[in-house]
């Protein structure tokens, strides 16, 4: 059971890496190509990485086929929405009160925020009702 549910997280890891890559490569090109401002290229980025790791994980990792796939969104997206905001909360902190380049505080947020929202899509998003 246990090594089950390890392999399930790293599969989760592995995707969320990708929507991870998805998400950090968009934040590089708003903020650094086309200057807009760090806060709002975090947020302009985040529907590219949800919608990555929303299908990567229905299909292939939690693979929950007995709900519709929009009330699966929804539930994910909610569950992303918390995410997101714990994500602009702790790169605010890392950036202004700590002096970290922001790049490297999205990454160590991004860690963080995948604890969560692992949690969270395993017993609510993806719950085999």
């Amino acid at each position: 059971m246990i090594q089950k549910e390890f392999k399930k997280f790293m599969i989760y890891c592995f995707f969320g890496g990708i929507a991870a890559l998805v998400y950090l490569g968009l934040l590089y090109v708003f903020t650094s190509i086309f200057n807009i401002y760090y806060i709002l290229s975090v947020i302009l980025s985040q529907p590219f990485a949800i919608l990555t790791n929303f299908f990567l994980n229905k299909y292939y990792n939690f693979r929950i086929h007995t709900q519709k796939t929009h009330i699966q969104l929804i539930k994910f997206t909610t569950v992303v929405i918390g995410g997101i905001g714990i994500n602009v909360i702790l790169l605010y902190i890392f950036v202004e009160f700590f002096g970290i380049f922001y790049m490297l505080g999205a990454f160590i947020a991004t860690f963080i925020v995948a604890v969560y929202s692992y949690l969270f899509h395993k017993n609510f998003s993806f719950k085999n009702r």
